[in-house]
């Protein structure tokens, strides 16, 4: 699921994300984190690239949030 994680971005790849309303609800969910700063999706690629300010959120904080992601996900 997590593709790649510096600090400052988290790229997150799933085969649910190729599906739109799915697509909407994984960055509707990343932006409302406080700290997110840009949330871009690829609908053909199944990826969600997240930028964040580290100074702000944590690592933990996303990896709880892609977790969040991850079960909603293994229902679509």
């Amino acid at each position: 699921m997590i593709a790649s994680f510096i600090d400052g971005r988290v790229r997150i790849r799933a085969e649910a994300l190729k599906q739109a309303e799915i697509m909407s609800m994984a960055k509707s969910l990343a932006q409302s984190r406080q700290g997110v700063l840009k949330v871009e999706g690829n609908v053909g690629t199944g990826s969600l690239l997240v930028h964040y300010d580290p100074a702000v959120i944590t690592r933990e904080t996303l990896l709880e949030t892609a977790k969040i992601l991850e079960a909603q996900f293994a229902g679509a």
